[in-house]
């Protein structure tokens, strides 16, 4: 009974925090597809995967699902905080120079580099030109360097 009730109370961000630290694969669906890889780091509204192409960080209100594909089997080192959401990703990535490839809902991901990020919307300078996409219509982020 109080494996039940540990289980049933613990959230999404406590569930991939404790996954995190045992070192298991997962495997997100989104909102704009799949992500694979370990867990790198979660905060209160992000988590970051490590796949094979890189890093990517997905917001935690646009996953459909959670599946462990490999469960851990060592120690694994999770770092918490921040950056706690996409947005903040984002603001990091202003003028760095860094090419990013953000996933949308509908369409396929954008790539270009961040030149501004505020409140509504992140400012891309893509090779077409300026494009703006709004915050709650990214699903994740990615560096392309």
């Amino acid at each position: 009974m109080e494996a039940e009730l540990e289980r049933s109370t613990r959230t999404l961000v406590d569930v991939l925090v404790d996954e995190g630290r045992q070192g298991s694969d997962v495997r997100l669906e989104t909102l704009a597809g799949e992500v694979a890889g370990r867990i790198g780091h979660v905060g209160g509204e992000l988590t970051t995967i490590d796949t094979d192409g890189g890093a990517v960080a997905v917001g935690l209100d646009t996953v459909t699902s959670l599946s462990i594909t490999r469960e851990g089997d060592s120690v694994h080192r999770v770092t918490r905080g921040h950056p706690e959401s996409l947005l903040a990703t984002m603001r990091e990535l202003v003028n760095s120079g860094a090419m990013v490839e953000v996933g949308r809902p509908s369409g396929l991901p954008i790539a270009g580099t961040v030149v501004a990020a505020g409140p509504s919307h992140v400012e891309l300078e893509t090779i077409a030109g300026a494009c703006f996409v709004p915050v709650h219509a990214i699903c994740w982020v990615r560096t392309l360097d």
